[in-house]
């Protein structure tokens, strides 16, 4: 193994789960980075298609943890906490800050609300939207224990934006994609003046060097530190200047029902105050319409007043933006990094009808 690439110490982890094959994921990627290769395999979440590999140098790796720490400038003294799957590309990325940043990490289980049982302080976490929203809803307490809290894997809605506004915790957001190993531009989402009302006015700071560049209704995606170079994105942003933007949604999830287009991310945040289960808007083959709107609900939690909440959408939603189709199953699945799997949920739904 190349002098410059260090290796990963189990001395310096602290299990706080006993989770046997959580420990054993680590361990193997721990095996994997101090081999004597300067190359590692990742596999993508697969939440929006079939996964799939990519192989980075481990300098790489190191390079994005270092850009990380070049946007926030410093943390505490105390450790960094893992509670994502160390087979997703965020779990293996903050055992690699730990690494780069000379960090203890403690490792907590793989739950909802992983940090129900924390006491004890801690510099940096990383978490999905929808463990934030549980440790929000029955133990907010525990946030205060931690300096700053990096969001990843789903967007979150104003719900969650106004909750997080009173905590003296720092919350921010990362936005990326597995090229591009973790994320490559950040928000902050709190600490801001009380003018700012709504998730959507706040725009995400690219890192140190980075670019975004629109041609042709593409955008390119350059990173200097990863060896990326005009990399095309299937997402759609709006440009504040070369180092802000606003992301609208991704372009392969569009629906085309009846020769309307619809970014279902839109559609999505025009619900978000009525609908406080987790739940996506998808297409559904149709043979009339091609494609028709579906809402899908999580009813884990409770269930919702159907016959309401249309009437609410009638208030937010143009007639052609309406669902169809509205689906209340008992939990979604979920990928290893948190995400929602819309295409698993609903092929399972369409066969099985879970």
């Amino acid at each position: 193994m190349s002098n410059f690439i260090p290796k990963i110490i189990i001395n310096n982890f602290e299990f706080l789960t006993s989770d046997q094959k959580q420990k054993m994921d680590i361990y193997t990627f721990i095996e994997e980075w101090n081999n004597d290769s300067d190359n590692i395999e990742i596999q993508t979440s697969g939440s929006t298609g079939v996964p799939k590999s990519f192989v980075f140098y481990k300098k790489h790796l190191i390079e994005s943890a270092k850009a990380t720490l070049r946007y926030f400038k410093s943390f505490s003294d105390y450790p960094i906490l893992l509670c994502l799957s160390a087979n997703t590309i965020g779990g293996k990325m903050q055992i690699i800050r730990s690494l780069v940043w000379d960090k203890k990490i403690l490792i907590l289980p793989l739950e909802r609300n992983p940090i129900k049982n924390l006491n004890q302080k801690s510099s940096f976490l990383t978490l999905t939207p929808i463990q934030l929203n549980e440790i929000l809803q029955n133990t907010p307490e525990k946030l205060d224990l931690i300096d700053k809290i990096l969001l990843g894997a789903a967007p979150i809605d104003d719900n969650i934006y106004h909750k997080i506004q009173h905590l003296k915790t720092l919350f921010f957001q990362g936005f990326g994609m597995s090229e591009s190993l973790s994320h490559f531009a950040i928000r902050k989402l709190n600490n801001h003046t009380k003018s700012i009302q709504s998730i959507e006015k706040i725009p995400y700071q690219l890192l140190e060097k980075v670019e975004l560049i629109h041609e042709s209704n593409d955008f390119f995606l350059t990173i200097p530190y990863l060896d990326i170079k005009n990399l095309l994105l299937s997402d759609d942003f709006e440009l504040v200047d070369k180092n802000l933007f606003f992301w609208k949604g991704r372009k392969d999830w569009l629906i085309n029902s009846g020769g309307y287009k619809f970014n279902p991310e839109i559609l999505e945040k025009k619900l978000q105050d009525i609908i406080l289960n987790p739940y996506f808007i998808i297409g559904e083959k149709n043979e009339i319409y091609h494609q028709i709107v579906t809402l899908f609900i999580e009813e884990e939690n409770h269930q919702i007043n159907i016959e309401e909440l249309k009437l609410q959408m009638y208030k937010r939603l143009k007639r052609y933006e309406i669902p169809k189709k509205i689906i209340q199953v008992g939990r979604f699945l979920y990928t290893e990094s948190g995400k929602i799997d819309r295409l698993k949920t609903q092929n399972k739904y369409l066969e099985n009808k879970i």
